[in-house]
């Protein structure tokens, strides 16, 4: 009897948990969309008043500390230190951008990142406007998504650990 009951337990903490996860995954695409939206803030000041090129940026950006979710950018950083040209390394690292991105906001991001560098200034700071219209885009469907399929994705998760709990009674 015992060990049908933590079986049981089991079941539901499981499926409780499964729909947990999915809440924080989408949370988590939101908040580094967000971060993905301020690092393109950053790079378009970088670029309006210091006319950074690809590699300061990345250097700059990199070594803020203050977009931890951006893996693809860490990785940028270290092919641009190991001698791999700056526009190169960019784009090798963004064509690496997994979770929580989705492949749509990867690829707003490597449209970003194909043109950056081979523009004068105002074409890069126009570059930086349009990635940020479409990434904004992709932000608040995320943020409504984190809201409103998050409490779904708990709720289902719980009910769900409960009728499979009641069904196995």
């Amino acid at each position: 009897m015992l060990v049908k009951e933590i079986g049981i337990a089991a079941v539901m903490l499981s499926a409780a948990g499964l729909g947990l996860y999915k809440a924080l995954e989408l949370k988590a695409r939101e908040r580094a969309l967000a971060e993905l939206l301020e690092l393109l803030a950053q790079a378009g000041t970088l670029i309006r008043y210091q006319a950074a090129d690809t590699g300061t940026l990345i250097r700059a950006l990199a070594g803020s500390g203050q977009f931890s979710r951006l893996a693809f950018l860490q990785e940028a950083h270290a092919l641009l230190e190991a001698g791999m040209p700056a526009h190169e390394a960019l784009l090798r690292a963004a064509g690496n951008i997994r979770r929580p991105l989705s492949p749509q906001d990867a690829e707003a991001f490597r449209r970003f990142a194909q043109l950056l560098g081979t523009r004068d200034i105002d074409g890069e700071l126009e570059g930086i406007a349009l990635c940020r219209a479409s990434l904004e885009h992709n932000y608040e469907q995320a943020r409504a998504a984190a809201r409103d399929k998050g409490k779904l994705f708990c709720t289902l998760g719980i009910l769900g650990g409960i009728f499979a709990a009641v069904m196995a009674l």
